[in-house]
């Protein structure tokens, strides 16, 4: 499955950079952004799909949901510092990151969209 997200993040990505050189003004700063938070979007998805397979499969259940909570706070503690960096730096960065960083989640999306309207059928695969 993270195959899966991850050559679909690149589809998106490549559209959205292309976007982004014909239509706006500061184009290398917020594809630098872009670059960055669709890494981290993609390391953070690896990651978490990693650790919970791990978890699930050796963990007992209280030791499973504590473990799983607390990736999750860390997860999200580094969104912020990463956020709070780009934003400190410039605005068009900070956008950029953002797209970056929402790339999974919208490709999760637009999957399940698209599967929900039978114009796909690939059920993640």
């Amino acid at each position: 499955m993270e195959k899966f997200i991850a050559r679909r993040v690149c589809v998106l990505f490549l559209l959205l950079a292309v976007l982004n050189l014909i239509f706006i003004e500061s184009k290398w700063t917020v594809l630098f952004g872009l670059f960055a938070g669709g890494a981290f979007s993609l390391l953070r998805f690896s990651s978490q799909a990693s650790f919970l397979s791990r978890v699930l499969v050796n963990g007992d259940r209280g030791t499973a949901r504590r473990r799983v909570t607390l990736n999750y706070i860390m997860s999200q503690l580094a969104v912020i510092v990463l956020l709070t960096a780009a934003i400190n730096l410039s605005f068009p960065l900070f956008a950029g990151v953002v797209a970056g960083i929402l790339l999974v989640p919208a490709v999760i999306f637009i999957n399940n969209i698209t599967e929900i309207l039978r114009v796909t059928h690939n059920n993640f695969e």
